[in-house]
């Protein structure tokens, strides 16, 4: 029954019922899509880790995208990717380049 959001942004949404609720979600994800964009242009930069670094990201993100494919959490609980996508994403980051 927690919420941990700041208090300015459940005060800009005025309630948590499902259309505003959903608003949030989108809302609130926007911002670290846009952040994994930023960081993901600079891993060609790191000395070491590159590719552990960008299967990290693409895990971290994909959980983003289950929740968009979850309905922005119009059902109750928590989206989970399945271990079978999180070995693709993986994958596809042991063969990039270093």
């Amino acid at each position: 029954g927690r919420i941990y959001l700041a208090r300015e942004t459940l005060d800009r949404y005025g309630s948590l019922e499902p259309r505003a609720r959903e608003q949030l979600v989108r809302d609130q994800i926007a911002r670290p899509h846009a952040l994994y964009d930023q960081g993901v242009a600079g891993i060609p930069e790191l000395r070491h880790g590159r590719r552990a670094i960008a299967a990290a990201a693409a895990m971290y993100r994909e959980i983003l995208r289950q929740i968009e494919r979850d309905g922005y959490g119009r059902v109750a609980g928590r989206s989970v990717v399945p271990r079978r996508r999180k070995v693709i994403l993986a994958a596809r980051n042991v063969v990039l380049p270093s």
